[in-house]
């Protein structure tokens, strides 16, 4: 069944009619934040950009609060230079203006943010869906697998009041029975790769993390991920493992656009080269949003 909008048009990638429910108690807890504090050492900026999407101004003061590290890395150079790290979010989050509330659904639409780092796409999207919605807001489900990047992501969660966010602080692939080793590159701290990547993995500083599967996560929470409009994939090199992952998902509720970060090297290191991983989504039914690409996605309604 495909999901309707107000304006008439269905699109057969939504599939929130089939499955109805909340968010009960679940073998597979998401964290709920209340108060989190900054960790030691993080660095407050403003970050402004999209306001025109987000309504992110309180009355003369526009832009989102943004806490990230003081050791140099890519994300927390643009976060402290008041820049959205990825401004791809704006393109998204436009498709959510543009859809609008599914007709006959109790809550808006959802985001899907796996490999969320410390909220730079999380965060403005969590905005976008509240100013987007007309009625229940819609919900971001972040998926972040480095402890210390959760950390800071709750501290970003809490400081934006950003209560449409469910925070998943778990690694993911393609199996559920065990922990995940997680080596931090040691010249860009954004970078927490579960690959054996020759350049850095055997002098890097080593993390655990939980791991679980996408699948795991929709059959917890089918009614909220049914509603996922689009999903960001950004697990350096981990990606093909997520899709392997992602069976249930994909066939049975497939968001409609996926973007997703392709590093050849890292894909092929992790068992899954990227035409391995481009053949599987195409199964899925996804197409290129242009030709040659595989890094925007989208479902083919033909």
């Amino acid at each position: 069944m495909a999901g309707m909008f107000s304006d008439g048009h269905a699109l057969p990638c939504l599939a929130f009619a089939l499955v109805r429910g909340g968010l009960a108690a679940s073998p597979l807890p998401w964290v709920a934040i209340s108060e989190a504090e900054p960790p030691q050492g993080a660095v407050r900026s403003v970050v402004r950009g999209g306001e025109h999407l987000t309504g992110a101004c309180r009355h003369s003061n526009c832009g989102s609060v943004m806490y990230s590290y003081s050791a140099a890395d890519v994300v927390s150079e643009y976060t402290q230079d008041g820049r959205w790290f990825d401004p791809d979010w704006e393109d998204i989050c436009e498709m959510y203006h543009a859809h609008g509330r599914p007709v006959g659904a109790q809550s808006g639409l959802a985001f899907l943010d796996v490999g969320a780092n410390i909220g730079t796409f999380a965060i403005p999207m969590s905005q976008c869906l509240r100013h987007a919605s007309s009625g229940a807001a819609g919900s971001v489900i972040a998926v972040e697998a480095s402890p210390r990047h959760v950390d800071m992501l709750k501290a970003n969660v809490n400081v934006n009041d950003a209560s449409n966010i469910l925070l998943f602080p778990y690694a993911v692939g393609d199996h559920t029975d065990h922990h995940v080793t997680l080596a931090v590159h040691p010249e860009n701290n954004c970078i927490t790769a579960a690959i054996p990547v020759p350049s850095f993995w055997e002098t890097a500083e080593k993390l655990s993390a939980e791991m679980t599967t996408l699948d795991e996560i929709y059959r917890a929470y089918p009614d909220v991920m049914r509603r996922v409009l689009a999903m960001k994939l950004d697990v350096e090199g981990y990606e093909g493992r997520v899709v392997k992952g992602a069976h249930a998902l994909l066939k049975e509720a497939p968001p409609c656009y996926l973007k997703m970060e392709v590093q050849e090297d890292w894909l092929k290191l992790a068992g899954t080269p990227a035409v391995d991983v481009l053949n599987k989504l195409r199964s899925y039914g996804f197409v290129s949003a242009w030709p040659g690409s595989i890094r925007i996605m989208h479902i083919n309604n033909s």
